[in-house]
């Protein structure tokens, strides 16, 4: 599966999922359930405007970003990392 990248596949797959426009046929159910698992409950129909891959910022980059008309949500993957070599 070429799976020496494991950030860059993780983002891929969250990426599909978290895309209101794709066709998963789930909606808004991965969306809402990363909101609710932050703590943040949404009882109304999400749509992602924009799903962001490898976001360039003037201080790096960020793996996922993600607009919704309410939320912007940043996701930094960090597989096989430690907090202690590898800051957030």
């Amino acid at each position: 599966m070429g799976l020496s990248h494991l950030e860059n596949v993780s983002s891929k797959t969250l990426a599909f999922f978290l895309d209101t426009t794709q066709n998963h046929d789930f909606d808004d159910l991965v969306l809402n359930a990363l909101l609710k698992a932050a703590g943040k409950e949404v009882h109304y129909q999400l749509h992602s405007k924009k799903v962001i891959r490898e976001k360039v910022t003037t201080k790096g980059r960020i793996d996922l970003w993600v607009e919704t008309s309410d939320f912007i949500i940043v996701i930094e993957n960090k597989i096989k990392h430690h907090t202690d070599s590898n800051p957030f």
